[in-house]
C-alpha cells in the first residue's frame, strides 16, 4: 500500500507518462540497465522508491515518508546509482541521524 502519492511530495519533478521515444539498444554494464539507474529528477521514480522502501521497512508514517524524499533530493550526490545501491546508501543515512 502506497504511503504517499503525487500530491503528498515536496519539491518538483518530472511527470512523464509518454513511451520512450527509440527502443533501448544497449545497458550500462556492470551498473544495471538504464532502467534500474535511480533517476530523483523524475516523479514516477522517486515516488515509487519511497511506497517500496516504506513497504520493506514497515515505514507507516507519512512524515518519515517525507524525511525520505528530501533526503533523497537534498543529500544524494552520485547521479549514477541503481534502486539498491539508493536503499543501501539509505539504510547508512537513515541510521546515522536516527
Amino acid at each position: 500500500m502506497s504511503i504517499i502519492n503525487r500530491k503528498d511530495l515536496k519539491y518538483d519533478y518530472s511527470w512523464s507518462t509518454q513511451p520512450a521515444s527509440k527502443p533501448r539498444t544497449e545497458v550500462t554494464g556492470k551498473r544495471g540497465t538504464p532502467s534500474e539507474i535511480f533517476q530523483r529528477e523524475k516523479g514516477e521514480n522517486v515516488l515509487s522508491f519511497i511506497n517500496e522502501y516504506a513497504d520493506a521497512h514497515d515505514i507507516k508514517d507519512k512524515e518519515e515518508a517525507l524525511r525520505i524524499e528530501r533526503m533523497l533530493y537534498e543529500k544524494l550526490q552520485n547521479e549514477q546509482m541503481t534502486r539498491r545501491e539508493i536503499r543501501i546508501w539509505l539504510d547508512s543515512q537513515l541510521a546515522k541521524h536516527a
